[in-house]
């Protein structure tokens, strides 16, 4: 999968998982999508599992589905890694893929003990 459609996905699903209301136009112009793209990430979160609502005009995922229990009890971050996963995700895509490669040749040093 491209590293920006990946992105585009996860930024949709944090959007969504945030305590704010978003229109679907909202989420089209913070997210520079179309709403054809949108609707097409929104059927895959239900496909995997998640459950998406919406209330008028309004869309999020709902926090008590099965899949997003699953999730949150797999994943754990300390805040310090959230806030740093948050900068991260954030930055411009050039950025970000330098960074993530950074963390990854880190992690393989660390764990080679070179």
């Amino acid at each position: 999968m491209e590293l920006g459609i990946f992105e585009r996905q996860l930024r949709l699903m944090v959007l969504l998982t945030q305590n704010r209301e978003y229109s679907l136009d909202e989420l089209c112009r913070k997210l520079d999508m179309s709403r054809r793209t949108l609707y097409r990430y929104l059927e895959l979160f239900r496909d995997i599992g998640f459950e998406v609502v919406k209330q008028g005009n309004v869309y999020r995922l709902d926090k008590s589905s099965p899949f997003f229990k699953e999730i949150t009890q797999l994943v754990h971050f300390t805040e310090d890694e959230a806030l740093t996963l948050r900068h991260v995700l954030d930055m411009p895509p050039a950025r970000m893929y330098r960074c993530v490669i950074c963390a990854i040749n880190w992690s393989v040093f660390m764990i080679s003990g070179y």
